[in-house]
């Protein structure tokens, strides 16, 4: 760098935005990465002061506060900037300076460093939105198919009791286990017992001498 107007010969071979600035933040020089960057030519940005490529006036302020008290070394940061289209999107700033330098040398890249990876995430966005749809259509799939197999099964209960209740013959089922499993009216009343608390009772744990006993033990 032969002059403090004038970039080193590197920025111009770099993606990064690159730009040299007094230390009032006007803009002495840019290469060609800014002005893709910031969408202004070269004689546009030597207008501007890097303020007005800040979005929030108070950062700005903040930031040139903070420079104020540096007088060589490295400052870095995020800083929501805003384009010639007014477009805002967060950017990485490193500010550097030597002794001899009257400015600063800036070098700035977005956190999202093109359209095309822009572009990336929002289809992965879609994406992820289509299949946390195409999940919770399933799942409701699944909630419908379960209910109306549960009202399947309470209705085929129903006509099973219904059933056993219509049947003039006393029915008695016992499960796998001994246990009992059903018994309509007409076996309550032949054998002296109560549906609701004999359902579920071993005829092993039956008291001795009752009718039901008797059956346990043929």
């Amino acid at each position: 760098m032969t002059e403090t107007t004038l970039l080193p010969s590197w920025s111009q071979s770099v993606r990064e935005a690159v730009l040299l600035i007094d230390r009032g933040g006007k803009i002495l020089d840019a290469n060609l990465g800014a002005m893709k960057f910031l969408g202004h030519d070269l004689e546009g940005l030597l207008e501007l002061n890097l303020r007005d490529l800040i979005q929030s006036p108070e950062v700005a302020n903040e930031l040139f506060v903070d420079l104020s008290q540096i007088d060589t070394g490295d400052f870095t940061g995020v800083l929501d900037v805003r384009n010639s289209a007014k477009q805002d999107f967060p950017c990485e700033f490193n500010f550097h300076s030597e002794p001899g330098m009257e400015g600063w040398l800036l070098i700035a890249r977005p956190t999202i460093e093109n359209e095309d990876q822009a572009e990336r995430l929002v289809l992965r966005a879609l994406q992820l939105t289509s299949q946390i749809s195409s999940v919770e259509t399933k799942v409701h799939e699944l909630s419908a198919e379960l209910i109306d197999k549960t009202l399947q099964l309470a209705e085929e209960k129903n006509k099973t009791l219904a059933v056993l209740a219509s049947m003039g013959e006393g029915l008695l089922v016992v499960g796998a286990s001994g246990e009992i499993a059903q018994i309509n009216q007409a076996a309550c009343g032949v054998l002296d017992l109560d549906a609701e608390a004999i359902i579920g009772t071993p005829l092993g744990d039956l008291a001795p001498g009752s009718k039901i006993a008797a059956i346990g033990q043929v």
